[in-house]
Parts: C-alpha cells; structure tokens; sequence
C-alpha cells in the first residue's frame, strides 16, 4: 500500500511516515497537492489529508477523485476545527478523524494492522 500524506508538520510527518513504513507500507509526503500529483512515483492507495495544511478540502478531494482508480481519501485535523471536519465530510472523504483520534491509530486507520 502507497500513501500520499498532505502535509507541512514535520512532527505529524514523521508520525504518520514511521506507523505506514513499520506496518509494511510506503509514504510520500507533499505540502501541496500540484506537487504532490506531479511527483508521485508510486499509484496511491490511501490520501490522508491533515486539514491543518489543506486549503480548500472539497477541490482537493475532487483532484483526487477524477483518477481512473482513485484513492481513499482520510482527513484528520484539530477537534477544535469542526467547520474543516464538517467539510471534509461534506467534500467526500472516506472518513474523517480529530488528531487525537486518527494519530495513536494511524496504522488501523489505514487497514495495515487488524
């Protein structure tokens, strides 16, 4: 499994890129989806978009979701911002996690870990 992670924390990077890769997984980290999209070596299985970096949600899934085979899209973000929670659900993610929720079970999130 490839994930995409959209992302400028380097803290959450790191978090996020050291549960995929232990769980037998691939990373690549983007700060922004162009780029992202541009550099991709790998097809991408899973997207996880941390709200924090993401501008506009809604045009970012679309990005994602005009592929031939798109990936499951999961957003997380601080349980402070519903208004970014609520669009991302809005917008079409396959789910939607506060940090506190999504950060100690990134790896099950994920489907790598039963």
């Amino acid at each position: 499994m490839h994930v995409l992670l959209l992302s400028n924390d380097l803290m959450t990077a790191s978090q996020i890129e050291g549960a995929v890769r232990s769980a037998g997984g691939g990373v690549s980290v983007a700060t922004t989806v162009g780029k992202s999209l541009d550099e991709a070596e790998n097809p991408i299985d899973v997207v996880i978009l941390d709200l924090s970096t993401t501008g506009d949600v809604a045009a970012t899934v679309s990005l994602f979701r005009e592929h031939s085979s798109p990936p499951r899209i999961i957003a997380f973000g601080p349980h402070v911002h519903a208004g970014k929670l609520a669009a991302a659900k809005e917008a079409g993610c396959d789910a939607v996690y506060t940090r506190g929720q999504f950060l100690p079970q990134v790896a099950a999130a994920l489907g790598l870990v039963s």
